[in-house]
Formats: structure tokens, sequence, C-alpha cells
């Protein structure tokens, strides 16, 4: 079985030269399951959630749009700021990997 970890390095492999891509790391779903997370850039999400697969080595994958992608050294203001605008969309569309 694959772990969690290695799975969101995978995806990186994967999605992480897309234009759009803003991140990808780990999270929870709201019943408690380990989820690797898709950020995609608001602004350029046209066509790129059907490229996102519904999970990768069997890790689901959730969406989550966002308008900024913060570095941890911004403000605790402008972190807050760009927080606020993301949105989980839900898991990806594309078949699994």
């Amino acid at each position: 079985m694959v772990s969690a970890t290695d799975a969101k390095n995978h995806a990186r492999e994967l999605l992480g030269g897309i234009p759009g891509i803003g991140g990808i790391g780990l999270s929870w779903t709201e019943d408690g399951t380990q989820c690797i997370v898709v950020m995609i850039m608001e602004d350029m999400s046209k066509g790129l959630l059907e490229r996102i697969p519904k999970s990768i080595d069997g890790v689901p994958v959730c969406v989550q749009m966002t308008s900024k992608i913060s570095h941890h050294a911004e403000s605790a203001s402008q972190s807050a700021s760009s927080e606020s605008r993301a949105r989980l969309i839900g898991i990806g569309n594309a078949s699994s990997i």
C-alpha cells in the first residue's frame, strides 16, 4: 500500500508542471480520510478540472480553487486574506491514477 505522502509526491510529478496548478499538499476530508489537495488558480481553471484525477495511488484527490497562493513569509494579515479566498470544490474529475 502506498502512503499518502508517497501519493502526494506522485501527484507532484504528474500535475506539478501544469499551468494553473498552484500547489499540491495533504489534508483530510470531513470523514477523516487523508486526501491529496490540488490547489487550482481560479483565473486559470478553465479545462483544468477535467484533468485532475479522482484519486492517485488510492488516495482521494480534493480540488481547492484559490485566487492567490502566498508564501509563508507573508504577514499574517496577508495570509489570512489569501486563505479566505480559497474554497474546496470537491473531488477530482478524471479517472483514478
